[in-house]
C-alpha cells in the first residue's frame, strides 16, 4: 500500500465491524477472503488501506498491490505488485518449505526470485494450475508465522492471468490464516471475476461489502470546516455522495473550469469531475505536466528514472517536477523508494488522456527504447512496442512474438494478445510470417478459452497454406472441427470435415483417412454410433493399403475399436484392440508425437473393455507425449479415462485427486463442454466414495454449465444421467428415474453406448425399488441383463447379475438373490473391478442372512467392509458395517475415520447451526433430510457441510461423524 494514507476513513461503521471479523478470522488461523464493491471513487482503497493498517497494528504481514488500467496484458501484474518486493527480499531458505519444483513455478511468475526458477520442464498451457497450486502453497508457507493480508486493489483491471490465480484461490483457499482483500468495480469486472466472486458469496465464504454514498453528514465531515457551509450542499449535490468525486470537486470550489481547459471524458466519471481534473492539469508548468503525463505513460506505479527517460527531462528538472507533483497531491509515494504512484487511477487516466495523442506515441518509443537499453524483457517492453511501432517493423514483431512465447505457458490471453499485436505489423503478403504468428495465437486463443476467436485464427491459417502442405492443411481443418465440437456446432463440424474430404484429389490418400477417423470422432457427439464404425472402417481400409504410415494406421484401429466397443461388438473390438496397441508399441516417440490421438483411442478401448492396468499405462504414457510435443488438446480426455480405470478399480482416493486435478485444468480451459464432462466425473467418483456433499456441490455445477452453455450433446447427456445416480443416494429416486430417462432418450437409453446400458438399467433398477415401484425395477432388471447379452464384460455382466439380486430381495426370495448377488461377485471379480465386488457382496450378505446363513453372510459382509475401507469408499463401507452389527458382529473403525478422526479434537470450533448439521450427519441423514428438519434449503445444507469440512480439516461425511462423536465424549 501507499505510505500516506490516501484519504481519511470518513463513515463506514458497518464496513469496519466486517474489517475486525475478518481479521479475527484469518488472526485465528483460518483462511478468508473479503471483497470491497463498488463504483469509481465510492473508497474501496479508503477501505483496503484501513484494513491494511488495522493488520499492521495486529502483527499481520502485509503484502498489497494494485492492478493498473493500461497494463491489463502483463501477467500477474497485480500479484508481482503485491508479492514481488517482498519475496526478494527472503532469504533462500525461506523456500524449502515449498519444494523445489513449486519453487522454480513461482520463480517464473516473480522477478524477485529469478535465481532460483532453475531447470523445469516446459508446461502445457492446460496445466498452469500446477502454478496457482504453487502460489496457493507460497502463500500458507508465508502466513506459517504471522498471519498474512493480501490487498488486491482494482482487480477489475487485472490480467486474464491474474484472475485465473484468484479465481483459484477463491475456489480453493490457503490452508493457513491468510486473508485475501480485493476490490473492484462490479460493472468493469470481467465475466471470470465476477464468477469467482460470485462463487464465494454463493457459498458463503467470507464477506461481500457493496459500498455505497456517504451520507450529507458524512461527506460534510469528509470536507471538514475549510469549506463553507454554504458550498457544502451543491457539492454534495454534484458528487452525488462519492468520495473522490467530492473531494475533487472541493479542490475547485466546483466544477468551473477554466478557459485553456479542454475537458475530456473517463468512463464512469461525471463530466462536473472530469472537468475539475481538466483544471487542475491545466493549471501545472509545463515540465510538471510532462513529467506528469511520462509517469501515466510508464506505468503504475512508476519508476522516477524511467519516467524521466521519458519525459526528456534532465534529473534536476524532473526533481523539481516530481515535488511539485508530489505537493500538488497529484502523485504519492510508495512503501518502495524511487516508485510513485498517482492519488487515484482516475487521475492517472485523466492524465494519460490530457496528453496528445502523437506526443503519446513518442513517449511509447522512448519507454520501449529505454527498456530496452535496461535489459527488460520482450513482456515488459512489448506494451510500448505495440503502442508506438510502425507496421512492417520487423525488430517490433520480433519482440511481440517472443512476449507471446514467453506468456504462452502461463497466461494464454496475454500470449494470444501479443501474437495479435505482432500480426497486426506483419505486412499481408508475407504468409510465411503471419503462419509464424497465426498457429501459436489460435493455440492460446483456444487455451483461454476464446473459442470464436481460435476458430477465425484457424481459419485465417488455413487460408495461407499453399495446396503442396496437404497434410497440414487436414490437420488445421481437423483442428477446427474440435473447435467447432467443443463450442456445440456438431453439424457444422461434420459438414467442415466432409467438404474438407471432397476436396482432396486422392481419396486414398494419408490426409483421407485422418479426415476419416476426426468424422468417426464426431459420430460421437451427435451421437451417431453407426457413422462411427462406418467411418473409422474406410479409414482402417485405406491405411491397411498405404506403406510407411504405422501411425495413422494404429489411430484407424484404434478409433475402429473404441467405435466397435461402442455398438456392442466386443470381439471385433478386441481384435482392433490389440492390432493398434502392437502397432503403438513399435513406433518410435517421434511417431506416437505425431499421432498420439492412437495412445487416446487404445487406452480408453482398454479402460472400455475392462483391461484397467493396461488402460492406465497407455494413457500414462499418452500425457507424457501430450506434454513432450505440447499437445494440450487431448490431456483432459486422456487424464478422464486413468480416472475411470481408477474407480472401477476402487482406488478411489486417488481417483478423486485426480479429478480434482482435471477439474482445474477443465476450468482453465475455458470451454464449458470439457467444464461439464470434468465435473461429472469428479461429482461420479464423489458419488462411488460416498463424499455426497462433494458430488452434489460439482454435479450441481456441471448441471448448471450444461443448461447455461453447452448445446444438447452426447456430454450433456451423460452429465444428467451420471448425476442421476447422486440424486438417488441423496434420497430422490424419483428425480433420478425421470432425469435418467430423460436424458438418455427414454427406456431404450439410444443415447449412451450399447456396452454401457447395463449400468444405467442397475441404478434404475435400485431407484425403483427406492420408490417403492416393484413392477418398474423388475422391468430394468430385465433390460439389463437383456443388455450384456452379447457383451462379455465382466463389470457390465455384474451389474445385470446385482440389478437381478436387488429385485428378488424386494420379492422375497433371498435364495435366488443371494445366488445372483454371488455371480455378481464372480464377474466383477474377474474384471477387477475391485469396489463393485464389494458392494455385490454386500447384497449377498443380506440375501445369506435372510436365509439364516449368518456364518456365510459374515464372511461376505466383512470381505465386503474390509475392501471398501481399502477403496476409500466410506458409505458403502458403513453400509456394510450395519450389515454386520444386524448380525451381532461387532465393526471395528475404519482406516480412513481412524485417520481422519486423529485429526480432529472436537466440534468446538463449528457454530450452533453448524454442530446441528454435524450432529445430524453423524445420525445418517441425507442432504435432503436434513433440509427437511432444519427448515433450509439444500443450498444451505451444502454451504454448512463445507464450511464444517473446512473447519475441521476433513473431506466426508464419516469423518464429520467421528468428529462429532469423538467431541460428545470429550464433553461428557
Amino acid at each position: 500500500m501507499n505510505s500516506a494514507r490516501e484519504t481519511t476513513l470518513v463513515g463506514r461503521a458497518d464496513e469496519l465491524v466486517a474489517l475486525e471479523r475478518a481479521l479475527d478470522g484469518a488472526g485465528g488461523g483460518q483462511a478468508g477472503l473479503l471483497q470491497v464493491i463498488g463504483e469509481p471513487g465510492i473508497g474501496k482503497s479508503q477501505v483496503l488501506a484501513e484494513l491494511a493498517e488495522r493488520a499492521d497494528g495486529r502483527g499481520f504481514l502485509v503484502l498489497a498491490g494494485r492492478a493498473a488500467e493500461f497494463e491489463r496484458d502483463v501477467p500477474f501484474a497485480v500479484f508481482v505488485n503485491a508479492m514481488d518486493d517482498y519475496l526478494g527480499s527472503l532469504n533462500q531458505r525461506a523456500f524449502n518449505a515449498l519444494g523445489r519444483e513449486r519453487t522454480a513455478e513461482v520463480a517464473r511468475v516473480f522477478p524477485g526470485l529469478g535465481e532460483l526458477a532453475g531447470e523445469l520442464a516446459p508446461s502445457l498451457q492446460s496445466e498452469r494450475y500446477r502454478l496457482h497450486d504453487a502460489v496457493r502453497a507460497l502463500l500458507d508457507v508465508l502466513a506459517s508465522g504471522k498471519p498474512l493480508l493480501l490487498v488486491l486493489d482494482d482487480v477489475h483491471w487485472a490480467d486474464e492471468a491474474s484472475l485465473e490465480l484468484l479465481a483459484h484461490l477463491v475456489r480453493r483457499p490457503p490452508t493457513a490464516g491468510v486473508l485475501t482483500a480485493v476490490a473492484a468495480r462490479p460493472r468493469q469486472s470481467a465475466d471470470l471475476l465476477v464468477q469467482a466472486l460470485g462463487l464465494a458469496v454463493r457459498d458463503g465464504l467470507g464477506e461481500r461489502l457493496e459500498l455505497g454514498p456517504l451520507s450529507q453528514s458524512e461527506a460534510g465531515q469528509l470536507l471538514g470546516d475549510s469549506v463553507p457551509a454554504d458550498s457544502r450542499e451543491s457539492l454534495y449535490r454534484e458528487s452525488g455522495g462519492n468520495p473522490f468525486y467530492l473531494e475533487q470537486l472541493a479542490r475547485h470550489g466546483g466544477a468551473v473550469v477554466s478557459q485553456g481547459a479542454d475537458p475530456f471524458s473517463v468512463e464512469g466519471v461525471p463530466a462536473a469531475v472530469t472537468a475539475a481534473l481538466a483544471e487542475e492539469l491545466d493549471a501545472l508548468p509545463g515540465p510538471v505536466r510532462t513529467l506528469a503525463q511520462a509517469a501515466a505513460v510508464v506505468g503504475e506505479p512508476f519508476e522516477t528514472d524511467l519516467a524521466a527517460g521519458v519525459a526528456d527531462l534532465s534529473p534536476d528538472v524532473s526533481i523539481e517536477a516530481l515535488d511539485a507533483l508530489l505537493d500538488g497531491d497529484l502523485v504519492r509515494p510508495t512503501d518502495v523508494p524511487r516508485r510513485f504512484r498517482f492519488r487515484h487511477p482516475i487521475v492517472r487516466r485523466a492524465v494519460y488522456e490530457w496528453s496528445k495523442p502523437g506526443w503519446r506515441l513518442t513517449a511509447h518509443e522512448r519507454a520501449a527504447r529505454l527498456l530496452a537499453a535496461q535489459g527488460a524483457t520482450p513482456g515488459v517492453r512489448a506494451r510500448h512496442v505495440e503502442q508506438s511501432a510502425r507496421p512492417g517493423d520487423t525488430d517490433a514483431i520480433s519482440v511481440l512474438g517472443q512476449a507471446g512465447q514467453e506468456a504462452t505457458g502461463r497466461a494464454p490471453a496475454a500470449a494470444a494478445h501479443w501474437f495479435g499485436a505482432a500480426l497486426r505489423l506483419v505486412p499481408a503478403d508475407d504468409a510465411g510470417k503471419r503462419l509464424e504468428m497465426l498457429i501459436p495465437q489460435a493455440k492460446a486463443l483456444a487455451a483461454a478459452g476464446r473459442l470464436a476467436e481460435a476458430r477465425q485464427a484457424l481459419h485465417d491459417t488455413v487460408e495461407l497454406l499453399p495446396p503442396e502442405l496437404a497434410a497440414i492443411r487436414g490437420q488445421i481443418v481437423a483442428a477446427i472441427a474440435m473447435v467447432e465440437n467443443l463450442m456445440g456446432r456438431h453439424g457444422e463440424a461434420t459438414a467442415l470435415l466432409e467438404q474438407a474430404l471432397d476436396e482432396l484429389t486422392d481419396a486414398g490418400s494419408p490426409e483421407a483417412a485422418a479426415l476419416m477417423i476426426e468424422l468417426a470422432n464426431d459420430g460421437l457427439y451427435a451421437p451417431d454410433y453407426q457413422a462411427m464404425i462406418e467411418w473409422s472402417r474406410r479409414a482402417y481400409e485405406i491405411a491397411g493399403e498405404l506403406e510407411g504410415h504405422q501411425a495413422l494406421m494404429a489411430s484407424a484401429a484404434g478409433s475402429l475399436a473404441l467405435a466397435e466397443y461402442n455398438v456392442g461388438d466386443i470381439a471385433s473390438s478386441r481384435v482392433h484392440l490389440e492390432e493398434a496397441a502392437a502397432i503403438v508399441e513399435r513406433l518410435t516417440e517421434a511417431e506416437q508425437a505425431e499421432k498420439v490421438s492412437s495412445l487416446l483411442y487404445v487406452g480408453w478401448t482398454r479402460m472400455s473393455l475392462e483391461d484397467f492396468d493396461e488402460g492406465i499405462r497407455i494413457l500414462d504414457r499418452g500425457l507424457e507425449v501430450c506434454a513432450q510435443t505440447g499437445q494440450d488438446h487431448l490431456i483432459v480426455p486422456m487424464l478422464i479415462g486413468k480416472a475411470i480405470c481408477l474407480t472401477w478399480q476402487g482406488r478411489l482416493r486417488e481417483a478423486g485427486e485426480l479429478a480434482e486435478r482435471i477439474v482445474q485444468v477443465a476450468r482453465l480451459s475455458g470451454n464449458d463442454q470439457s467444464r461439464a464432462w470434468a465435473l461429472t466425473l469428479r461429482s461420479w467418483v464423489a458419488t462411488f466414495a460416498g463424499d455426497l456433499s462433494t458430488a452434489t456441490a460439482y454435479g450441481e455445477e456441471a448441471i448448471h454449465v450444461v443448461e447455461h452453455g453447452v448445446l444438447s450433446n452426447y456430454f450433456s447427456a451423460l452429465t444428467h444421467s451420471y448425476y442421476a445416480e447422486t440424486r438417488l443416494e441423496n434420497g430422490d429416486p424419483e428425480r433420478c428415474i425421470s432425469e435418467t430417462l430423460s436424458a438418455l432418450g427414454g427406456e431404450d437409453l439410444p443415447v449412451i453406448e450399447i456396452s454401457y446400458r447395463s449400468h444405467c438399467y442397475e441404478i434404475l433398477t435400485r431407484a425403483a425399488l427406492a420408490a417403492d415401484r416393484l413392477e418398474d425395477a423388475d422391468r430394468y432388471a430385465s433390460l439389463a441383463e437383456a443388455a450384456v447379452e452379447g457383451i462379455p464384460l465382466g463389470g457390465r455382466v455384474g451389474e445385470a447379475r446385482r440389478a437381478r439380486a436387488a429385485v428378488y430381495m424386494a420379492q422375497g426370495r433371498p435364495d435366488e438373490a443371494a445366488r445372483c448377488a454371488l455371480e455378481a461377485v464372480a464377474a466383477q471379480e474377474e474384471a477387477g473391478a475391485r469396489g463393485e465386488v464389494a458392494r455385490s457382496r454386500i447384497l449377498a450378505g443380506r440375501a445369506l442372512a435372510a436365509m439364516d446363513q449368518r456364518d456365510q453372510a459374515i464372511r461376505e459382509l466383512e470381505r465386503a467392509y474390509a475392501e471398501l475401507d481399502q477403496c476409500g469408499s466410506d458409505r458403502s463401507r458403513d453400509e456394510a458395517a450395519r450389515e454386520l452389527r444386524r448380525l451381532g458382529r461387532r465393526v471395528r473403525g475404519g482406516k480412513t475415520s481412524d485417520r481422519q478422526a486423529v485429526q480432529v479434537s472436537s466440534t468446538a470450533g463449528l457454530s450452533r447451526r453448524e454442530q446441528e448439521v454435524a450432529a445430524l450427519v453423524a445420525e445418517g441423514r441425507t442432504n435432503r433430510q436434513l433440509a427437511e428438519e432444519l427448515f433450509l434449503s439444500e443450498k444451505t445444507i451444502e454451504t454448512h457441510l463445507r464450511n464444517i469440512f473446512r473447519k475441521l480439516g476433513v473431506s466426508s461425511r464419516a469423518a464429520v461423524a467421528a468428529a462429532t462423536l469423538r467431541g460428545g465424549d470429550q464433553a461428557s
